[in-house]
């Protein structure tokens, strides 16, 4: 009997640390995601930055300026 019941007590500690090892992991992953979530908004907020550089030359003879705003009107409708 002493042997089962110190098996059957490893088992419970073995078991509790795996949840306490997953409850970490989903904490790390937690934090993670919500610093990727703010790194993607700051690289989305660069894009339209960069894309409204883009417009504000809409009018020089730049051939890849005029070749992006035409892509990009076609690409509206």
């Amino acid at each position: 009997r002493e042997k089962n019941r110190l098996a059957a007590s490893r088992c419970r500690e073995k078991s509790k640390k795996h949840i306490d090892d997953l409850r970490e992991w989903e904490r790390e992953l937690t934090a993670q995601r919500s610093s990727l979530a703010a790194h993607a908004a700051i690289l989305r907020e660069e894009v339209l930055q960069l894309k409204n550089e883009i417009i504000r030359h809409g009018d020089c003879d730049c051939d890849f300026i005029q070749n992006y705003l035409a892509s990009a009107a076609r690409n509206m409708g």
